[in-house]
């Protein structure tokens, strides 16, 4: 059985579709948009924010049908 949901086809999930000089590309790796960005610090002092990161066949249980 093949699993559909998956961050890859979540309205959630964020992944590249073309790099910087605009060829075509398939990224393994996005970011999930679920929830705000979470604060870190990397003991520089300032702290930076940033979205979850994931893989395309990853799965949060948590997924809604994107318009894809």
């Amino acid at each position: 059985m093949e699993r559909k949901e998956i961050c890859l086809s979540c309205k959630f999930g964020e992944f590249a579709t073309h790099n910087e000089w605009g060829d075509e590309i398939i990224a393994k790796h996005g970011v999930c948009r679920r929830y705000p960005p979470q604060p870190f610090s990397k003991g520089t002092g300032y702290v930076e924010f940033n979205f979850s990161r994931v893989e395309r066949i990853d799965w949060c249980g948590e997924w809604k049908e994107g318009l894809k």
